[in-house]
């Protein structure tokens, strides 16, 4: 149940939540455990589709309290309310967070994705171990066409061709010291960001993930 809160407050929440720019139709109230009181449960307001919420808990003092994820540098954090103003003022800063971090694009599961996308896609059987000497020259071969394909591609973009060979250059020497399921990973990544920074199209990226995947066949184990 919603007791603890009046009409007149929960009208309140959703003037702000609306003023913000938030359709009201995102969130919906609920109820959460008391972090301080094991037989009360306090009304909350939930993001709706995720494990945000804004609690508006009391403590065994009868004190409200506002336990809300996410919060302004953890998932989760606590404030004290004086009173219903300190509360809104509480609330107000989470729907900042709360925009923030619904708005923010976890750049490891785009990762991942674009990874999928192009059919390299680790298999777990992948082993976690060293280049051997033969593969290592696999994986220079396989650097030195993705390298020739960024130094084409910068001549229409305006990159700089020192700042390709460096990032190749990084990646030949962490070849020498992670393990293939590392290094792969890592060479996804840089091909992912040197993209987007290139603004290379659909088709550019393709090719350098392309010559990425067949360069290293029989080196790194992928799902067909």
């Amino acid at each position: 149940m919603v007791g603890p809160l009046l009409n007149s407050q929960k009208v309140e929440i959703f003037n702000l939540v609306a003023g913000v720019g938030f359709s009201p139709a995102l969130f919906e109230f609920g109820e959460r455990q008391s972090e301080f009181q094991s037989l009360f449960r306090a009304p909350a307001l939930l993001f709706k589709g995720t494990d945000f919420f804004f609690c508006f808990d009391l403590s065994p003092k009868r004190e409200r309290v506002a336990i809300y994820s996410p919060g302004r540098e953890h998932l989760q954090e606590g404030s004290v309310a004086a009173n219903w103003g300190d509360m809104m003022f509480h609330f107000r800063n989470w729907l900042g967070y709360l925009s923030r971090e619904s708005s923010a694009k976890d750049p490891w599961a785009e990762l991942e994705q674009q990874a999928v996308s192009f059919g390299l896609e680790l298999d777990e059987n992948t082993p976690e171990r060293p280049f051997s000497a033969l593969e290592h020259r696999k994986v220079a071969q396989t650097l030195a066409v993705i390298q020739a394909l960024l130094i084409t591609y910068a001549k229409e973009s305006g990159a700089r061709d020192e700042t390709i060979i460096a990032g190749i250059e990084r990646l030949a020497l962490a070849a020498e010291s992670q393990d293939r399921k590392a290094w792969f990973q890592f060479a996804v990544g840089y091909i992912v960001s040197t993209a987007t920074a290139m603004a290379l199209d659909p088709e550019k990226t393709k090719a350098l993930f392309t010559a990425l995947r067949d360069g290293l066949k029989g080196v790194i184990m992928l799902i067909n």
